[in-house]
């Protein structure tokens, strides 16, 4: 058996809660890569610059381009991305810690 010879039952119990969570923790896995790519494309590609000076013409000042900047909706679609992020990432640190608890036996 793979378990300890003293308590085979825990480490059996470990194992099955190990086993249950590996399909949900692939698909928070695969869910938290596609985020992260959409908070890069959101940022990096789609993002103007916020203080291109070729784009101030005489009508429309710096100022006025920031001010567009921060109302942009790639970067409001950047922050959503990025809190959800942040919302998923205590399940990464929760998971091992349940399956170790588990292991040592309450």
């Amino acid at each position: 058996m793979n378990g300890d010879s003293s308590n085979p039952g825990v480490k059996s119990q470990a194992s099955n809660a190990a086993d249950l969570l590996a399909k949900p923790m692939f698909c928070l896995s695969l869910t938290f890569l596609v985020l992260l790519a959409g908070l890069v494309v959101a940022w990096v590609d789609v993002l103007p610059d916020p203080v291109d000076q070729s784009l101030a013409t005489a009508t429309q000042s710096v100022e006025a381009l920031t001010n567009d900047f921060w109302h942009h909706p790639a970067l409001q679609t950047g922050y959503l991305l990025f809190g959800l992020l942040l919302a998923i990432w205590p399940l990464f640190l929760i998971e091992p810690l349940y399956v170790r608890w588990l292991s040592r036996g309450r």
